[in-house]
């Protein structure tokens, strides 16, 4: 193949020079694997900084008895780091050292193209050399990614925080972990910031207006980071970075009196940590039986689609059926028809999910909201839900809207993309006997996290007592 490539014309290279490269590096593949020859590289630490440096750890199995074997490593790398090349010994440990430039740049999370003979992402081996006499040009995949990340990344515990108008403002806690570097705030005109190792004040003024406060700090006078470690079998691990943010919502906010809440969510939201944050007793519940008495709770939370993520849940609507017959008000957040739900056995009343969803959602975030029933006890309290709270919403307004379902369920809002028919399965709701089922398929998991005013405030409203 080497001869072929050397004699061929430019033509033909074009034409057919990857198809060569492609076949010398599976027949080097071939030889690798004949040889019994086995490669584990891994980078130590796994994340490098700018300015920084990090070993990659390479262990060449033995090989099989008496093969001639001559192999050296370099490690691919993106601009600005910079590797010598090192001879690989069967048995013993080479290590390359990978240093980084000062203001080496962040290669990205995704990169174009994946190589099934090996040679992907930062620091991945190439090889060359020969075996049993024959030149070999291969590659290597490291055992776990070798990340390039920026020093300045800020640990902030709470992200976000909620300020109930009305209340008298205390300091605001925010715990800043242990960063590399002086850390500093420049807090809004009216506030104050006062700063210790690890630790910000955050004190907010008096008659603080309904809106988002977001504050950014800085460490060592560049802006900060906050780091995300992922982990997914279609992906495998990767970091992400985004701005670090400490984000104060001030709203008009009343919470329910006396309700206490049974969370269960299937991991796909967070509406239990924000119901603390607003002030809710909440209790996360990672296990339901059918004989599980849920008598010390008001109200029952479901997590969207948990029904298709929890096994436990559809055994237990006996258990859930009963504290609604008991007095108890359940409510459900969206989910899926093909996930868990059986529209005549998993609610305690008959209630179907329209399908398909692309029928039964609402995708434009702005479209008007009409409220059915505004005396309705979820809608005139604690808070009164009107116009502004649908303000401001992001990504859409729901999905998987409640289609047919039995008589004792009332509509409470309609609304309706562009130019299509109105929908009113967007929020319903049943009274049975002293309990209430109450099913909403509005994203108030996603606006939550926006921190949109009008979803804590409907929240609120939804996990009231029956």
């Amino acid at each position: 193949i080497a001869a072929a490539q050397e004699a061929a014309d430019p033509g033909f290279r074009a034409a057919h020079g990857h198809r060569l490269d492609r076949k010398r590096q599976e027949l080097s593949a071939a030889l690798f694997e004949a040889a019994g020859l086995e490669i584990d590289a891994r980078p130590e630490p796994a994340l490098l900084s700018p300015g920084g440096t990090a070993d990659i750890a390479i262990r060449l199995a033995a090989p099989l008895a008496d093969t001639p074997l001559r192999l050296a490593a370099r490690a691919g790398l993106p601009e600005g780091l910079t590797a010598a090349p090192v001879d690989l010994v069967p048995g013993d440990t080479a290590r390359i050292t990978v240093s980084a430039a000062p203001e080496a740049p962040f290669p990205a999370a995704f990169r174009p193209g994946w190589a099934a003979l090996g040679g992907n992402g930062p620091g991945a081996l190439r090889l060359t050399g020969s075996i049993a006499g024959r030149p070999v040009r291969l590659a290597a995949d490291l055992s776990h990614p070798l990340d390039i990340g920026p020093r300045e990344v800020l640990e902030i515990a709470p992200e976000a925080v909620l300020l109930r108008r009305g209340h008298a403002p205390e300091p605001l806690r925010i715990d800043l972990g242990t960063p590399e570097g002086r850390v500093e705030l420049d807090p809004p005109e009216g506030w104050s910031a006062d700063l210790s190792p690890g630790e910000a004040r955050i004190t907010p003024p008096a008659g603080l207006a309904e809106g988002l406060t977001v504050l950014r700090p800085r460490l060592d006078g560049r802006p900060a980071l906050k780091r995300s470690a992922y982990d997914h079998p279609q992906t495998g691990p990767f970091l992400h970075h985004a701005p670090a943010e400490i984000r104060v919502l001030s709203l008009d906010l009343a919470l329910p009196e006396g309700a206490r809440v049974a969370y269960l969510g299937g991991g796909g939201d967070t509406v239990d940590r924000w119901l603390r944050r607003m002030g809710v007793e909440t209790v996360s519940l990672d296990r339901i039986e059918p004989q599980t008495d849920l008598s010390g709770f008001t109200t029952v939370l479901i997590g969207i689609v948990a029904f298709g993520a929890r096994a436990d849940l559809a055994a237990a609507t006996p258990a859930l059926h009963r504290f609604v017959r008991e007095g108890g008000h359940l409510v459900t957040l969206y989910q899926r028809p093909d996930q868990g739900w059986q529209a005549e056995d998993t609610p305690p009343l008959p209630l179907e999910i329209g399908t398909p969803s692309l029928r039964w959602r609402t995708t434009d975030e702005t479209a008007a909201v009409t409220v059915l029933q505004p005396e309705h006890p979820l809608l005139a309290g604690p808070n009164r839900i009107g116009p502004r709270d649908w303000a401001g919403w992001d990504k859409e307004r729901g999905l998987y809207f409640a289609a047919r379902r039995d008589p004792a369920y009332e509509a409470l809002l309609e609304m309706s993309d562009p130019g299509e028919a109105p929908l009113d399965g967007a929020l319903v709701s049943a009274q049975l006997g002293q309990g209430r089922h109450t099913h909403c398929a509005l994203v108030l998991h996603h606006q939550l996290d926006r921190m949109v005013p009008g979803a804590f405030r409907l929240l609120a409203n939804l996990v009231q007592p029956a």
